[in-house]
């Protein structure tokens, strides 16, 4: 019997008088205890080992005891000639042995028409055509001094066209040169040009010819019965 029931019975109510007795209440469920848990380390990255120093080569000594830089084998060879006049050097073009102009054993005007006629048989014909018109006024070792007005120059030797005259200029005289413009008009015989030379020798296979015929007894006849002049002759061409 519940304390409750004793307690009525002993004070003679009525057990249908009373309200019924409460229900023991259920047990609280018990607070959820909070969990612990041990905290994992966070991971780390692997160290790599570290790689043995390995010491370099000491670069090889002069006599003297002062140390030679390194080679680089990918370099490309020096140039020949000391100091470089254009940019083709070093590794520039290198002609056959047999293919290079001797241009120190020649007058300069000869070796400067060879150089010209070779670098129009090697159909570079605008860089030909704009050599023939300038003026030679000296050709040294490393060094081709030329003439011309400065349109001529701004429109038929710009520096595009330079470069590539002196790259042929290093092919063939196998040297390098620079080409070096003086403003000057091309005349004869102080500053010649290979086009001035040609009409020149042109003009004097014309007179030539004119003499040779005028020389010849037939034509003689002919111009006496028209009391006429020859004054020029053509060449026969074959058709």
């Amino acid at each position: 019997m519940s304390e409750f029931a004793r307690l009525v019975a002993e004070s003679g109510v009525l057990a249908s008088d009373l309200p019924p007795e409460p229900e023991d209440p259920e047990p609280a469920a018990p607070a959820a205890q909070p969990q612990f848990h041990a905290r994992q380390p966070a991971p780390t990255a692997q160290t790599a080992a570290p790689r043995p120093q390995t010491t370099p080569p000491r670069p090889p000594t002069a006599p003297d005891g002062a140390a030679r830089p390194p080679v680089d084998a990918a370099a490309p060879p020096a140039a020949d000639d000391p100091g470089c006049a254009s940019a083709t050097c070093p590794g520039g073009p290198r002609p056959a042995p047999e293919a290079v102009i001797e241009w120190s054993t020649l007058e300069p005007i000869d070796a400067w028409r060879r150089l010209v006629a070779r670098i129009r048989e090697s159909d570079a014909v605008q860089v030909a055509a704009a050599l023939s018109a300038l003026g030679l006024v000296s050709l040294s070792s490393g060094e081709i001094r030329v003439a011309c007005n400065q349109r001529f120059a701004r429109e038929h030797f710009h520096a595009q066209l330079r470069a590539e005259a002196e790259e042929l200029t290093h092919l063939f005289f196998g040297a390098p040169f620079k080409l070096n413009v003086l403003e000057g008009e091309p005349s004869l015989p102080e500053c010649p040009s290979i086009d001035l030379l040609e009409r020149e020798a042109a003009a004097a296979r014309q007179r030539r010819a004119v003499e040779e015929a005028s020389a010849h007894p037939s034509i003689q006849a002919l111009l006496g019965t028209f009391n006429a002049e020859l004054r020029m002759v053509r060449p026969h061409s074959a058709t």
